[in-house]
C-alpha cells in the first residue's frame, strides 16, 4: 500500500517530553489504535517540518527512533513505511484512580475483555492527593499512553483538578463519575448525576420520603464525591424536605429519620445503633446506601441502594476506544428499593 498519511500535530511546549519524542509519540499512537497500518506511507521528513512547525533534524531523529524501535522502515527514493509491526502493537492505556475499588476492577476487567490481547493497562494509584496525580502524570508523559481513564476525586477543588488534567489532550482523556468544567476540548466523560437519581426514587416512593422528619446526609471520614453534597442540599431543597448533613453518626439515630450512607462502616455502625435504640429499619427508621453489594440484600431486611454498572461502562469505553471517538455519557444509577425504605 502506498497511502499518504498526513500527521495531527499535536507537540507541547510545556511538556517534559523532548519534542522529537513527542512527534515519535504521534505516530505510535496512530498506529496503535490502526489509523496508520502495515504499509502505510508517512510524509516525508520536509513536509513533516511543515505539519508539526519542527526543524527537519528534530522531525529526522523522531523517524529515527521509530526505525530503531522497529515501527516503520525506509525505502530508497521513496519513503518511510509502517512495518508489520503495527499490527501486534497494543493500546496502552492509563487507568489513574484515588484507590482500588470495585469500580475500577469492573473496568479493568471489561477492557481485557473486550479488547483482548489488544490492550495494556498500568494502573496508577493518586490517593486522592493533588501532589500524588502531579507525579504521576509527569512519570505518565514518558510513557507514550493512547488514553489516559481518570477518577478525578481528590481533596481539591475540580478547577485545580482541571489544571493539573490540561497538559493529556482532551481526545486521550476519559473521566469517571463527573464531568470537569475547565478541561477544553472533545474528552470523554461517564458522569453521575446524583440529583436526577434521587429524584427517580422520591418519583417511586413520593409518599415514603414525605413520611420521615428529616433527610440525613451522613458524611464519611475517608474521602467522598464531595458532588454527593450540592447534589442532596438542591434535591431536599426542590422537594420541601426538611435535611441535615452529619459527620458520621455519632449524634446518634433518631426514630422517623431517614439516613443516606457514603461509607460501608457508618452502614454497620447505623444499623447497630438502631439495634440497639430499638429501631426497627424499614419502619422507625430508613435508609438508602451509595453503591451496593450483595450483602446489602440480607443485612437489616435488605438495604435501598443506588449503584452504578461500571461493566457496562467499562464496555463503552473499550468502545470509545476501538472506533477512535469521543463522547460524553451520563451512568444512569441502579435504584434497588428494599426493606429499609
Amino acid at each position: 500500500m502506498n497511502k499518504f498519511i498526513t500527521p495531527e500535530p499535536q507537540i507541547s511546549n510545556s511538556s517534559i517530553v523532548p519534542k522529537y519524542k513527542q512527534v515519535a509519540q504521534n505516530f505510535i499512537e496512530r498506529i496503535s489504535t490502526g489509523e496508520l497500518k502495515a504499509g502505510d506511507k508517512l510524509p516525508s521528513i520536509s513536509q513533516s517540518s511543515i505539519d508539526f512547525l519542527l526543524a527537519r533534524d528534530t522531525i529526522g531523529k523522531a523517524y529515527s527512533m521509530l526505525q530503531e524501535d522497529g515501527f516503520i522502515y525506509s525505502v530508497y527514493r521513496n519513503g518511510f513505511f509502517v512495518t508489520s509491526k503495527s499490527e501486534k502493537l497494543k493500546v496502552k492505556v492509563c487507568l489513574i484512580t484515588g484507590e482500588i475499588t470495585e469500580a475500577v476492577k469492573n473496568i479493568y476487567n471489561s477492557l481485557l475483555k473486550e479488547l483482548d490481547a489488544k490492550v495494556k493497562i498500568s494502573i496508577y494509584l493518586h490517593k486522592h492527593k493533588e501532589s500524588e496525580l502531579k507525579n504521576i502524570l509527569d512519570k505518565c508523559q514518558l510513557q507514550a499512553y493512547q488514553y489516559y481513564i481518570v477518577f478525578p476525586n481528590l481533596f481539591i477543588d475540580d478547577a485545580d483538578t482541571s489544571k493539573l488534567l490540561k497538559e493529556i489532550p482532551a481526545k486521550k482523556l476519559i473521566l469517571i463519575d463527573k464531568q470537569l468544567q475547565g478541561i477544553q476540548g472533545n474528552y470523554s466523560c461517564f458522569y453521575k448525576d446524583l440529583f436526577s437519581d434521587f429524584q427517580e426514587i422520591y418519583t417511586a416512593k413520593p409518599a415514603k420520603f414525605k413520611s420521615y422528619k428529616n433527610f440525613n446526609l451522613v458524611l464519611p471520614e475517608e474521602y467522598f464525591p464531595f458532588e454527593v453534597i450540592t447534589s442532596f442540599k438542591l434535591f431536599c431543597q426542590s422537594q420541601k424536605l426538611e435535611y441535615c448533613i452529619k459527620d458520621g453518626i455519632e449524634e446518634g439515630v433518631s426514630k422517623g429519620n431517614l439516613y443516606f450512607i457514603i461509607s460501608e462502616i457508618d452502614l454497620v455502625n447505623l444499623i447497630k445503633t438502631a439495634e440497639s435504640n430499638n429501631l426497627k429499619i424499614g419502619e422507625d427508621i430508613g435508609i438508602i446506601s451509595l453503591y451496593d453489594k450483595p450483602y446489602k440484600e440480607l443485612l437489616g431486611g435488605g438495604i435501598t441502594s443506588l449503584d452504578y454498572n461500571y461493566d457496562d461502562i467499562g464496555e463503552e469505553i473499550a468502545d470509545l476506544i476501538t472506533s477512535n471517538r469521543t463522547g460524553q455519557f451520563r451512568a444512569f444509577a441502579q435504584i434497588n428499593i428494599r426493606g429499609s425504605f
